[in-house]
């Protein structure tokens, strides 16, 4: 539970909200991210100091509790490139031009956590792709440059849900930056084709 916001705070408040390392207490038990790991480094426990001077009206408001953020919503569609006797169809949520060429669908929630809740994400793409010449695979993208990992090691994820069914299960390929969309996309080994219309929440797992 979170610790009251303002009027009386006791030692017994840190204690019921952080537990404790024994009889011995003290303040600086109790440090954001510290090392008797009693106060976890997270936005919910932000007006904790991580060293330094520390007093019980830092603890007003706080909680302990892990602001975890494992759901994005928005609207798919669909766009199909057409060649004649062969065909690409693209499907699911792009608020780039990157990989289908077009915007396809819109977020209306598009930001997440990984496990912890200590690194917040905005995702730009969730979409599969599938072409009549037999490939298939899905691509996932991130705002901004995250790095050569993989989705997994960058985020702590593994796949992306709707309720009980599996979308896009991370494959452990190294992410690529695109900078001209200001993204990292990853391809990402696909385990059901994505929606082509409705608004979905998904579920990170």
């Amino acid at each position: 539970m979170t610790i009251v916001s303002s009027g009386a705070i006791s030692f017994n408040s840190l204690v019921g909200e952080y537990g404790s390392t024994g009889s011995a207490r003290a303040l600086t038990h109790y440090y954001r991210g510290g090392q008797s790991g009693l106060v976890l480094n997270h936005s919910n426990n932000s007006s904790i100091p991580t060293s330094g001077t520390i007093a019980l009206s830092n603890f007003y408001g706080q909680s302990n509790t892990t602001p975890n953020d494992l759901n994005v919503v928005g609207t798919c569609g669909v766009y199909v490139v057409s060649g004649g006797k062969y065909s690409d169809t693209y499907q699911g949520i792009n608020s780039t031009t990157d990989m289908s060429g077009v915007t396809m669908g819109s977020w209306s929630d598009n930001s997440f956590t990984n496990p912890a809740g200590t690194s917040t994400f905005t995702i730009t793409m969730a979409i599969s792709y599938t072409s009549t010449l037999g490939s298939a695979t899905s691509y996932l993208g991130i705002s901004g440059n995250q790095g050569g990992g993989s989705f997994q090691s960058v985020t702590g994820h593994t796949q992306l849900r709707i309720g009980g069914t599996t979308y896009i299960t991370d494959n452990g390929n190294a992410g690529a930056y695109v900078s001209s969309h200001n993204h990292t996309r990853y391809s990402i080994a696909q385990t059901n084709t994505m929606p082509t219309s409705g608004s979905h929440t998904f579920n990170w797992a």
